[in-house]
């Protein structure tokens, strides 16, 4: 049944990642193997279901998600656990399997409806409160609520390694580390040129306003105009052993007097890990 659900979503436009792809074939297998009634079918079939729901449930535990959507996820995949259980434990009868297809019936309603009641969720776009290095120890405290980590695109810096987007301000703020930098010789004016440089390479009218010197690092804001849209951009350079890191931050300019000060003071405390 959950091979089935699996199918159904995805001909009405949903996406699976290579977890769910794999469920959904082991699922498709045990219900084939019980369908031919193989003797260790059950057994299998009772493992799966303890594991799974065991190993959702603890992946669920790490995502940033508000309280009420934690609760409806953990009764949808309880649910769908219950409904597995009442056909594959105790003894087969008419009542037991339509008692497990009631509740599996119930999970199959509730996972089609809370994505439309959550959109967010829909595309798995989990809210995130820092950015931190998946090679290197750095970590970027983001300001305030509601950003939600993105893969980097066209819109941030081109090879950052980690970027959030925030869609009420429509910002966006990415890390880029750079490896092999010898402290000695490299300057964070010379990074600062190499940034600008890139902006210049995206966008057509490019403008320096500032640059100010931060505990450690450099801050340089930058404004670019293409047609009637503007973004003022937050460049923040740092040297650390042998690490060049560029955190680069945007947010159109009529935003700026709202979320400019808490891009600054994000990537002012960003933490090399050095």
């Amino acid at each position: 049944m959950e091979a089935l659900f699996g199918l159904y979503w995805l001909a009405t436009g949903g996406e699976l990642g290579g977890t769910e792809l794999v469920g959904m074939t082991i699922d498709a297998g045990l219900a084939f193997a019980l369908f031919v009634g193989w003797d260790y079918a059950i057994a299998l079939g009772l493992v799966r279901t303890v594991l799974g729901t065991g190993l959702s449930l603890l992946e669920l535990s790490t995502y940033d998600l508000p309280r009420p959507v934690v609760y409806s996820l953990t009764a949808l995949q309880i649910a769908d656990a219950a409904g597995l259980l009442l056909v594959l434990v105790g003894r087969p009868s008419q009542r037991r399997l339509i008692a497990g297809a009631a509740v599996f019936a119930v999970y199959a309603l509730g996972a089609v409806a809370l994505p439309s009641l959550l959109p967010d969720l829909s595309a798995m776009q989990l809210s995130t409160s820092a950015l931190e290095g998946e090679r290197l120890p750095y970590r970027l405290a983001l300001p305030g609520e509601g950003w939600t980590e993105v893969d980097p695109g066209p819109e941030v810096v081109m090879g950052a390694e980690v970027a959030a987007h925030h869609a009420a301000l429509d910002a966006f703020i990415a890390v880029k580390p750079q490896m092999g930098i010898s402290s000695r010789t490299e300057r964070l004016e010379d990074r600062a040129e190499l940034a600008i440089g890139d902006l210049r390479g995206r966008h057509t009218d490019v403008a320096e306003l500032s640059r100010t010197q931060l505990a450690s690092g450099l801050l340089v804001e930058v404004v670019t105009r293409e047609g009637s849209e503007e973004r003022r951009f937050f460049l923040g350079l740092f040297l650390s052993s042998g690490v060049a890191y560029l955190v680069e931050a945007s947010v159109p300019s009529e935003r700026e007097p709202e979320a400019g000060e808490r891009l600054r003071d994000a990537i002012g405390a960003f933490d090399p890990g050095h």
